[in-house]
C-alpha cells in the first residue's frame, strides 16, 4: 500500500493477521526479489505519515508499533516478510531467506535480517518517555534504491494511539548516516553506530529522557542535509506561498498515459519514471516582491530566467491543460537565496543536449545540482548513474535519434541527475503550493 501524503493509516488488527497468513506461501518466494532494491516510497513519504496503532487492552509495545508499521509499508519485501513471520510463530526465518527474526517484547526489540545479495536489515525500538507517551525508532539498512540507512523516529501518544513521525532526529549532535551505519540495542537503550569498512563505531547514549548524546568522532558529524525541528518550522511557514529557492518538478501521476507535451518528456518517463511520480523537469522560483521569476535549462532556450507566465507557458500540455506541478522546499532554507543568485551565474549557458557532466552546458536537474552547493563546495543533490532505457530494457527510439543526430553515444550508466531522483533527496520536503495562481494573466 502507497500512503498518499498526510493522511492516517488504521490497521484492523484481527483482521491483518489473516491477511499476513494468506502472504505466507507467496513470501516464500520473496527470498528471490529482496535482493532487487524496494520502492522508495518509504524514505521519500513517512515523515508525512501519521500512523493509527490498534486499541487493544492493556500496554501498546513493541509488536503493536511492529505490526502497524509493517502493514502501513507492506509493499517493502522486509516489512512484509516481517509481517509474516509475527503472524506464525511457527515460521522460520529460514523459510523466507532470512537469516535471523527477533522479537523481545520485554526489552521492546525487534530485528529480521536478510542475507541475501546485500544483507539487508529492518530494527525496531521503543523508549519510555514522559507522560505515558513513547519513543519508537525503525532502523532500515540496504533496504532501497539509496543504499542508506533509514532511521525513523516516532512519538506514541496513548490517548489518541497516533505514532507520529518526529521531523528530526533526537540527537545532540547532527550524525551523517551516508558515513555510518545506525545499529540498535536489543538490551541497552544505547545507539551504537559502525563503519562498516573500518569496523570504527561511536555512540549514542540516551540520555534517560527525550534523546541522545552522540560520543565520537568529529568525522561522523554531518555537515549538510539534517532535518531539525527548527528548519521544517522555518519551511512550514507560509506553506502556501511560493518562495524563492524553491524547486517546481513538473510531471505526471504514475498511472497517467504518454506526456502529451513533447517526446523528450516522455523518453524521460519512460526511463526514470516509477510507481510514486513521473517528473521529467525541475525549475527554480524566484519571488521577488509580487513577482515570480523561474530559472530553468530547456532544449528551447538553454539556461533562462523568465516570467512565471512564461514557463507555465512552455509546460501547457497540447489539450491547454498543465502537467502536474509539485512544488519542494529545502528543509534547511537559511541559504536559498544564495543558491537562487549562484544559477543566475550559468543564465546564457546552452542546454546540454549531451547529458555529459563539465561541459559548460546545463540541462534541468543538472543546474540543480551545480547551483545548490553549500559552503564546502559540496552539492546538496547527488549524482547516480544516469538511465535513459525503458522498463524493457531497450532504449526508446527517441534517444536513439537524439544521439546520433548530435553523434555522441547515449551516456548510459553516466553519473548525473534526473528530476525523479531529485524529488527524493533527504534536503527537501513537499509543499503545498498552487503555482497557477502566481499567474498574471486574467481569464
Amino acid at each position: 500500500m502507497i500512503l498518499e501524503r498526510g493522511i492516517i493509516v488504521t490497521c484492523n488488527y484481527y483482521a491483518m493477521k489473516r491477511i499476513c497468513a494468506l502472504l505466507i506461501v507467496g513470501l516464500l518466494f520473496a527470498s528471490a526479489t529482496l535482493a532487487q532494491p524496494s520502492s522508495p516510497d518509504l524514505r521519500a513519504e513517512w515523515r508525512q505519515n501519521t500512523l493509527e496503532v490498534p486499541a487493544i487492552k492493556g500496554k501498546i509495545g513493541i509488536a503493536d508499533f511492529a505490526y502497524t508499521f509493517f502493514n502501513a509499508y507492506s509493499d517493502v519485501p522486509i516489512c512484509e516478510m516481517a509481517l509474516a513471520l509475527m503472524s506464525d510463530p511457527n515460521e522460520k526465518p529460514a523459510d523466507f531467506g532470512a537469516d535471523d527474526f527477533v522479537l523481545d517484547r520485554l526489552n521492546g526489540y525487534l530485528r529480521l535480517t536478510y542475507d541475501g545479495d546485500n544483507v539487508q536489515k529492518v530494527e525496531m525500538r521503543r523508549w519510555n518517555l514522559s507522560d505515558n507517551h513513547q519513543l519508537v525508532a525503525v532502523n532500515m539498512i540496504n533496504c532501497d534504491d539509496n543504499r542508506l540507512p533509514l532511521l525513523m523516529f516516532y512519538d506514541f501518544d496513548p490517548t489518541t494511539s497516533l505514532l507520529s513521525p518526529l521531523q528530526h532526529l533526537p540527537f545532540d549532535k547532527k550524525v551523517n548516516f551516508r558515513k555510518c551505519d545506525p545499529d540498535l540495542q536489543p538490551f541497552n537503550e544505547h545507539i551504537i553506530i559502525v563503519d562498516d569498512v573500518s569496523g570504527d563505531t561511536a555512540l549514542l547514549h540516551w540520555n534517560g529522557n527525550d534523546g541522545f548524546v552522540y560520543d565520537g568522532s568529529k568525522e561522523w558529524l554531518a555537515k549538510t542535509i539534517v532535518l531539525t525541528a527548527e528548519h521544517v518550522g522555518n519551511a512550514a511557514n507560509s506553506v502556501h506561498s511560493l518562495q524563492t529557492g524553491d524547486l517546481i518538478f513538473v510531471g505526471q501521476p504514475p498511472t497517467h498515459g504518454t506526456q502529451q507535451n513533447d517526446e523528450m518528456s516522455s523518453a524521460i518517463v519512460a526511463a526514470t519514471g516509477d510507481s510514486v511520480a513521473c517528473y521529467f523537469h525541475v525549475a527554480i522560483a524566484e519571488v521577488v516582491g509580487e513577482k515570480v521569476w523561474i530559472i530553468d535549462a530547456t532544449s528551447k532556450r538553454g539556461v533562462a530566467q523568465s516570467p512565471i507566465d512564461t514557463f507555465l507557458c512552455d509546460c501547457a500540455l497540447t489539450d491547454s491543460t498543465f502537467p502536474l506541478f509539485q512544488v519542494m522546499r529545502l528543509a534547511d532554507s537559511e541559504h536559498a537565496a544564495k543558491y537562487v543568485e549562484r544559477a543566475k551565474g550559468f543564465i546564457g549557458q546552452p542546454y546540454d543536449s549531451c547529458f555529459l557532466p563539465g561541459n559548460e552546458t546545463q540541462y534541468c536537474s543538472e543546474l540543480i545540482r551545480n547551483s545548490y552547493v553549500n559552503g564546502n563546495g559540496e552539492p546538496l543533490f547527488h549524482d547516480k548513474p544516469m538511465n535513459f532505457k525503458s522498463a524493457d530494457g531497450t532504449f526508446p527510439r527517441y534517444w536513439i535519434s537524439w544521439f546520433e543526430k548530435i553523434g555522441r553515444p547515449i551516456p548510459q550508466d553516466v553519473p548525473g541527475t534526473n528530476p525523479n531522483d531529485m524529488s527524493k533527496e533527504k534536503c527537501l520536503i513537499k509543499v503545498d503550493v498552487d503555482i497557477l495562481r502566481y499567474s498574471e494573466k486574467k481569464d
